[in-house]
């Protein structure tokens, strides 16, 4: 019982975003030549920055203030 409990909240908790890093093991299992490994890391790191540009901002980092900036001249 407590098996179940515990596989329900890791199913819960779990990251739904996949890794660069996960999308080159899935897709390279097998390769033969290093040419093909590239390819297909340059086409996830692609894939990464087009998710990247279309995700919306967040606002994590934005200023406190939103008024104007004023320096102090003494």
């Amino acid at each position: 019982m407590e098996d179940m409990i515990g596989d329900a909240m890791s199913a819960q908790f779990a990251t739904q975003s996949t890794t660069t890093e996960d999308v080159l093991k899935t897709q390279t299992v097998g390769l033969l030549h290093l040419a093909d490994f590239r390819k297909r890391r340059a086409e996830a790191l692609e894939q990464k920055d087009l998710d990247t540009q279309s995700r919306p901002l967040s606002r994590v980092g934005t200023p406190l203030s939103t008024g104007p900036v004023t320096s102090r001249k003494g």
